[in-house]
């Protein structure tokens, strides 16, 4: 006589939403919740790769369900009373979508073996599409059709899925394919068959029929790793993913001012003006920062200015590059290395907002010792990250809220020297 203990209801039949049972055991559990076993339950553990089911004990709301030692143990957040008779009720909608992506997942599994050789290394119930991950190279556009074409013949041919429980030393189960059986599994072992077409191992909820699972579109596949992963959706979820996509579709003709077929065109044109108008802001911001560059050289020459302190809210990479080279009395370097900074006095350029907490840039030069020795009152002031190097600091400030001390400080320092 074989020993069924270890089976729940919700394995012998999974379209079964309720069931009449008792409270055996109700223990507290981590972080304000409760571990309730039933008798029996219709609520499916975690599990085989297939994530718990969810629903009710009565009107108390089962929030997780876990797989100890061969019993199923509910979490609530509200105690209840051993030994009391209860209704148990899965939480249908999500049942019915796990039921059918599984079920989409033995098949998948079986077929890419029959045809292709491909053994399923692992695979992964996401919440709104699952992947498979093959043990193949890679999935040619071609197979990826043939593979859906087989998958979707499978499911009109309305195969049975039927359940059979074998011992462990029985010679049936030797020729089932299972990628392990886990340690805490007790009695006899589960397994899953489809028609004639595949038969696995396995403790999850499942069809009782390939046509229950309506269709299974294979979306695209991606290498990962020594593998390829391959991306589905079954039944309902291909209607949801189909309604997504047209959406999206329906958004980006508006956008684009296109049908599909030239949504492509369209993008790349809108790539291109994109491009083109980033290098002519680039020019234009080059052009602002050599204005002002040369100014302020042509001041500070006339001048004598030992010191000059420069700040600019928005300023970007470009500008404070272009700002400093005209600074210097160069002209950018179209081609090769530009060269070395010749600065015509000690410069401090700051970016960023001075009265937010957003922080910015620094850039200071001069005389090294100089510099080398400001660089602790940078750090300590502008909470920056940076190091001095042959009479150059770069580093980005924390906050600037004390830009206006900072430079009273290196204009001393200047002084000094």
């Amino acid at each position: 006589k074989m020993d069924t203990a270890y089976i729940l209801h919700c394995q012998k039949n999974s379209y079964t939403k309720s069931l009449t049972t008792k409270v055996v055991q109700c223990k507290e559990g981590e972080k304000g919740t409760w571990e309730v076993i039933l008798q029996d339950t219709v609520i499916f553990p975690e599990g085989g790769g297939q994530p718990c089911d969810k629903g009710t004990i009565d009107s108390i709301a089962v929030v997780s369900c876990l797989r100890k030692n061969g019993a199923a143990v509910h979490i609530t957040e509200t105690p209840i009373e051993e030994g009391k008779e209860v209704t148990v009720s899965v939480d249908w909608n999500r049942r019915w979508d796990h039921m059918q992506q599984h079920t989409g997942q033995h098949l998948i599994t079986a077929l890419a073996s029959n045809l292709f050789g491909w053994k399923t290394v692992s695979w992964n119930l996401g919440v709104e599409r699952c992947s498979i991950d093959l043990a193949c190279a890679q999935i040619l556009p071609e197979q990826l059709a043939k593979l859906e074409e087989a998958l979707n013949d499978a499911i009109l041919a309305r195969n049975k899925v039927t359940h059979s429980l074998y011992t462990r030393d029985s010679p049936e189960l030797q020729q089932v394919y299972s990628r392990g059986i886990p340690e805490d599994v007790k009695g006899e072992v589960r397994v899953v068959s489809i028609g004639g077409i595949d038969q696995n191992t396995c403790c999850g909820t499942h069809v009782k029929d390939t046509g229950d699972l309506q269709f299974v579109k294979l979306l695209y596949s991606e290498k990962f790793k020594a593998n390829t992963k391959l991306w589905f959706v079954a039944g309902n979820r291909v209607g949801k993913h189909l309604s997504v996509a047209m959406n999206l579709e329906k958004q980006l003709q508006l956008k684009l001012q296109s049908p599909p077929a030239g949504f492509l065109e369209k993008l790349d044109e809108v790539q291109q003006k994109l491009k083109n108008s980033t290098q002519a802001n680039k020019e234009l911001i080059q052009e602002l920062a050599c204005v002002k560059g040369k100014e302020l050289r042509a001041k500070i020459l006339a001048e004598g200015t030992k010191f000059l302190c420069h700040h600019r809210n928005d300023a970007t990479p470009d500008y404070t590059s272009a700002f400093l080279i005209s600074l210097s009395g160069q002209e950018i370097a179209k081609k090769g290395k530009q060269p070395p900074l010749a600065l015509p006095c000690t410069v401090l350029l700051t970016t960023g907002d001075e009265n937010g907490e957003e922080g910015g840039t620094v850039f200071l030069a001069g005389e090294e010792k100089l510099v080398a020795e400001a660089e602790a009152k940078v750090s300590e002031l502008l909470a920056a990250k940076g190091r001095a190097n042959k009479g150059e600091y770069r580093g980005k400030a924390g906050s600037l809220k004390n830009l206006k001390k900072i430079q009273e400080e290196i204009e001393k320092l200047v002084g000094a020297y």
